[in-house]
C-alpha cells in the first residue's frame, strides 16, 4: 500500500510540475502579447497628426508675429512685446491669442485700440481652421 501511495504522490508531483511549467509559459505569452498590443495602441494614438499640424503652422505663426512687430514699430510703438499662443480643440481647429504690450498703448482711446486690432487682424493668416484673438495688455 505504501508503494502505491508513493507512486501516486510521484505521479502527482510530475503532473503539478508540468502544469506549473505550462502555466508559466502561458503567462509569459499573455504578458508579452498584452505588452505588444498596448504598445501598438499607444503608438497609434500618438501626436503624429498634431506634430504635422505644428510643422505646417509654425512658419505662418512666425510670419504673423514678425509682421505684427513690424506694423507696431512702423506705427510708433518701438520694441513692442508680442506673443502668440494657441489652443487646439477636439476637431484640431486652432484658437490663437496674440497679446501685445507696450507702455504707450496704455493711454490710447478705444477707437485707436480697435484700429490697431483691426490692422493686426488683417495681417493674420487666413485659414478656416484658425481663429485669431488679439488683446492689448495694459
Amino acid at each position: 500500500m505504501n508503494m502505491v501511495k508513493i507512486s501516486l504522490m510521484a505521479n502527482l508531483k510530475k503532473l503539478l510540475r508540468k502544469d506549473f511549467l505550462v502555466l508559466g509559459i502561458v503567462t509569459i505569452i499573455l504578458v508579452s502579447a498584452a505588452f505588444f498590443i498596448f504598445t501598438i495602441t499607444a503608438n497609434g494614438l500618438g501626436t503624429d497628426d498634431n506634430s504635422k499640424l505644428n510643422d505646417f503652422y509654425a512658419p505662418l505663426e512666425n510670419e504673423f508675429v514678425v509682421s505684427s512687430r513690424a506694423y507696431l514699430n512702423e506705427s510708433g510703438y518701438s520694441n513692442p512685446g508680442v506673443s502668440l499662443t494657441h489652443t487646439t480643440d477636439e476637431n484640431l481647429n486652432r484658437i490663437y491669442t496674440l497679446k501685445i504690450h507696450h507702455r504707450r498703448l496704455n493711454g490710447i482711446s478705444d477707437e485707436e485700440k480697435n484700429e490697431i486690432i483691426k490692422n493686426l487682424s488683417d495681417l493674420g493668416f487666413a485659414d478656416d481652421r484658425c481663429t485669431i484673438r488679439i488683446s492689448i495688455i495694459r
